[in-house]
């Protein structure tokens, strides 16, 4: 981050902790957005509050990431908490069906063949 190079570089009683406004918390995100818009902030990377849109990785930082995931491995107790934390209502495709067409895109990828669909529609006798 370019924060952390910065105060390493330059030492930390270089800078300096300010508080510019006191928000309540569920007004935050748009006053942070608000500050970084405004004020253009020379160390900061988002480009809004409590977001990463806008930010992009190092090639160097993504293949570090996906090498760190490849290797990631949960406990059996991180397993059950992750599955009770996505029962019911708190799963995404919680009261969702899949539409026709990514049935089909599944069903495309998971072949060994490529194959064509041809779709019928009509009255046939």
């Amino acid at each position: 981050m370019p924060i952390v190079k910065a105060m390493l570089k330059y030492g930390q009683d270089s800078f300096a902790v300010l508080i510019v406004e006191y928000v309540d918390i569920k007004e935050l995100t748009k006053r942070e957005t608000y500050f970084i818009v405004n004020l253009l902030p020379y160390y900061n990377i988002l480009k809004q509050g409590y977001s990463s849109i806008g930010y992009k990785h190092t090639e160097i930082t993504k293949k570090m990431l996906s090498e760190l995931a490849k290797n990631r491995t949960h406990s059996d107790q991180t397993k059950a908490l992750i599955s009770r934390a996505l029962v019911g209502e708190n799963n995404p495709f919680y009261n969702k069906n899949h539409s026709v067409e990514s049935k089909l895109r599944m069903i495309e990828a998971n072949s060994r063949y490529p194959f064509i669909f041809i779709i019928l529609i009509g009255n046939y006798k």
